[in-house]
């Protein structure tokens, strides 16, 4: 009986089950952060490409009419956005353009616009490791914001484009009613 004990004692079958089960929790947590952050970066950049496009919108329309109470910049940044399935009050999204502001890479004008769009994303999985988020969504999860700002200014001065075509047939670029 003592040797078997003593065989036991020495045996090294199993030993990674304890460490499995102490790392376990630690693992679980990194594999939730990583997942969440992958989760975040994408909803980040599809916030991105819809405040960018929304501000180049912005930045390009006649600003000169305005129509059923907002001027056609505003109009046309908030119906880009909302092409990208974002608009302001549904499911908590704000979107918030802007004009006159002043433009980043000369601080003396300040003829360029801003879009900024927020969105919160519900938590799945960072509960695991006690992030809580910083909002309260609409049905009692919790959540973190995700926020994008993109800047444009409008364009000057009809720019001139030099094309160069290659073709064995001679129809190298067809421009069709242009």
């Amino acid at each position: 009986m003592i040797r078997r004990l003593f065989r036991w004692t020495r045996d090294e079958r199993g030993a990674v089950s304890p460490m499995m089960v102490l790392l376990l929790v630690p693992l679980i947590g990194v594999m939730a952060l990583a997942g969440e952050g992958g989760f975040w970066f994408m909803a980040h950049r599809g916030l991105q490409n819809a405040a960018d496009s929304a501000a180049l919108a912005a930045a390009t329309s006649d600003d000169t009419t305005a129509d059923s109470g907002m001027e056609r910049w505003e109009r046309e940044a908030r119906s880009v956005a909302l092409e990208y399935g974002y608009a302001s009050g549904v499911d908590a999204a704000t979107v918030t353009p802007e004009k006159n502001v002043t433009c980043p890479d000369d601080n003396t004008k300040t003829d360029c616009y801003r879009v900024t769009i927020s969105y919160p994303v519900p938590l799945y999985l960072t509960g695991i490791v006690g992030y809580q988020g910083d909002v309260v969504m609409g049905d009692g999860r919790r959540g973190r914001t995700i926020t994008a700002v993109a800047i444009a200014k409008p364009p000057g001065d009809p720019a001139q484009y030099c094309m160069l075509g290659l073709s064995q047939s001679g129809d190298a670029i067809r421009i069709n009613g242009g």
